[in-house]
């Protein structure tokens, strides 16, 4: 999972999104870990959705699942 994490990372500062986000890893020692997302605080987008449908373009390629997790932040998972 680490190296799934490293390599979104990688990904968004490519499409120039790791300053508008935040990634964390949960439930790091579990099968079903995951990624979460945090919108920082940014000029370029004014909500979360305009972010999500970036994430979404950006890592369009990787094998994983992106999702809205309430109003405040995007999940990535394995697929």
């Amino acid at each position: 999972m680490d190296e799934l994490l490293i390599e979104v990372r990688d990904q968004l500062e490519i499409c120039n999104l790791a300053r508008e986000t935040r990634l964390n890893l949960m439930n790091r020692n579990s099968s079903k870990a995951f990624l979460v997302c945090f919108m920082l605080v940014s000029d370029r987008f004014e909500n979360l959705d305009q972010l999500l449908i970036a994430i979404q373009n950006c890592l369009s390629d990787m094998n994983i699942i992106i999702s809205r997790i309430k109003d405040n932040k995007i999940s990535i998972l394995p697929a």
